[in-house]
């Protein structure tokens, strides 16, 4: 790969990686970045969120998915958790819908799926879009449809200890191809174009893509997926028989 001197943005390595995850995901469009936390932000830019608005979020997650909003200058208010999930409460979330509210950031905590049935009611009965947070959940599923294949914007991260990782890296999955231009636009400092006359930039930007080298290690990661998966279940059902014995063990799916 290293021979081929193709090692930053856009080469054959990240077109593949992105080509797979679609694939994973049913088919939905991917794009790749070098993180996981840009990607809520750009979902975020192309929902149209900004200054005035009010993104719900949780308070029981990494500082990242509260960052994003005040990125966009929305204001993030939160709503509390279920005490036995650990995942956002949705009576909670409809409790802080204002005429200000535009969007939902869930987080799939650990891996396991919030309740996204009454999630996306919520969003359909008051319009508004939602970011789910799905950093440590690739491979999780809800009623038997894999995270990432339906919902709205979802957002994975391959940072190190993730479930499928680059070093550093993440993907967002869209709705359709519109949102997959805006997708790339976001990425990449917002150049639609560029030519011997100069470059076109029709949106902020920023330097987000994904190198070839990352792409390289997370498609050999991808392959080993459920086997990864499969390893941390079985080690999450041992804590909880050693703590609780007559417990089942974890929900994951």
């Amino acid at each position: 790969m290293l021979r081929s001197g193709w090692l930053t943005s856009n080469g054959p390595k990240v077109q593949t990686f992105e080509s797979r995850l679609s694939e994973y995901f049913g088919g939905r469009p991917v794009r790749t970045y070098n993180s996981g936390t840009c990607t809520m932000e750009i979902a975020l830019r192309i929902a149209g969120v900004g200054p005035g608005d009010e993104v719900i979020t949780t308070p029981n997650s990494w500082v990242a998915t509260a960052n994003v909003i005040i990125e966009v200058g929305a204001t993030p208010v939160f709503a509390d958790i279920d005490a036995r999930t650990h995942n956002i409460d949705m009576d909670a979330v409809e409790a802080a819908i204002t005429p200000r509210t535009r969007a939902i950031i869930p987080v799939h905590m650990c891996g396991l799926p919030c309740d996204m049935d009454r999630l996306y009611e919520l969003a359909e009965r008051h319009a508004l879009r939602v970011v789910e947070d799905a950093a440590q959940a690739i491979g999780s599923s809800w009623k038997g449809r894999r995270l990432g294949s339906f919902g709205d914007f979802v957002s994975f991260s391959f940072q190190v200890n993730k479930n499928v990782m680059t070093g550093e890296g993440g993907c967002l999955v869209v709705n359709d191809a519109e949102e997959a231009k805006l997708a790339e636009k976001y990425r990449l400092q917002g150049v639609t174009r560029t030519g011997l006359d100069g470059i076109d930039v029709d949106v902020l930007g920023g330097k987000y893509n994904m190198t070839e080298i990352a792409a390289a290690i997370g498609l050999g990661q991808l392959a080993h997926l459920n086997a990864f998966n499969a390893r941390r279940l079985a080690l999450a059902k041992h804590y909880f028989h050693c703590f609780e014995p007559d417990f089942e063990g974890p929900v994951w799916g």
